[in-house]
């Protein structure tokens, strides 16, 4: 299956845009369970479905011209950052209409309160994975997979074709820097 996506996706580049036909399907249920674990985390960011979210990814993805899949591992680190993207840009605008655009009165309480906080929260891991990114992109990119994606240790060892415990090594790592950014 790894290699079915890997050479479907080398096919897309090469021009062949009939094997998005094929490619989906396949690939879908990765996506969707990526952005199921993204949504899950209750990041406070409304009304964005799983649904919304792999489709847009996808098409973020495959409408690009300058980016290159190297094989099925690469799509899916592609995505996670994708997913992150998405996610960043739905919470920095929700927090927009917060600070006044399409202005609406609303009376305050702690359901909107701790809304108001998962969104700040996300738009402020976005900024700091951003120097994270500067540092060592690596690392970013776990960030990304795990925080953003909601994958497990297990899967970003098997996208990375390394073991867990590298996989844990290199988390601690990155919650320490991301610790840093978060302090600054």
């Amino acid at each position: 299956m790894n290699d079915d996506i890997t050479q479907l996706l080398v096919a897309y580049q090469e021009g062949e845009k009939d094997v998005l036909d094929e490619l989906y399907p396949i690939i879908y249920n990765d996506l969707r369970l990526i952005a199921k674990k993204q949504l899950h985390r209750s990041w406070g960011v409304g009304t964005l479905s799983s649904t919304a979210l792999v489709n847009e990814s996808y098409l973020k993805l495959l409408g690009a011209t300058s980016i290159s899949f190297t094989d099925r591992a690469h799509f899916f680190s592609l995505a996670s950052k994708a997913i992150r993207q998405i996610v960043l840009n739905y919470a920095e605008s929700k927090n927009a209409l917060k600070r006044g655009s399409d202005w609406q009165r609303v009376t305050l309480d702690q359901t909107l309160a701790d809304d108001q906080k998962r969104v700040d929260q996300v738009i402020e891991v976005g900024y700091a994975l951003e120097e994270i990114e500067r540092l060592d992109p690596k690392l970013a990119q776990l960030v990304e997979m795990k925080f953003f994606a909601g994958m497990t240790e297990l899967e970003i060892a098997e996208v990375w074709g390394v073991t867990d415990r590298t996989v844990r090594r290199s988390w601690h790592k990155a919650k320490a820097l991301l610790a840093q950014a978060l302090a600054v």
